[in-house]
């Protein structure tokens, strides 16, 4: 199942991975701003634990992105795969 992250085929394999990257990245943000919304609404609810949790979860995306960039600044290094 590919959950619809299908890039078009007569793009480079950089260019393919650049996009999916920086779609990643947008969409997880997404995603941990949705988070954010639902821990507020734990919290108010009394639901302290689930709201930490849900604020546990937003961060450990936002980590996910700064991997995603990382990955991108090295490939805009121009750097052959597999060399430092």
């Amino acid at each position: 199942m590919s959950h619809g992250h299908d890039v078009q085929s007569d793009l480079s394999f950089q260019e393919k991975l650049e996009k999916l990257l920086h779609h990643w990245i947008k969409h997880n943000d997404s995603h941990a701003d949705t988070y954010r919304d639902w821990m507020k609404q734990a919290e108010e609810e009394g639901w302290v634990e689930v709201a930490d949790i849900m604020k546990d979860t937003a961060d450990l995306t936002i980590q996910i992105n700064k991997k995603f960039e990382q990955a991108l600044r090295s490939m805009s290094r121009d750097q052959q795969p597999g060399r430092q």
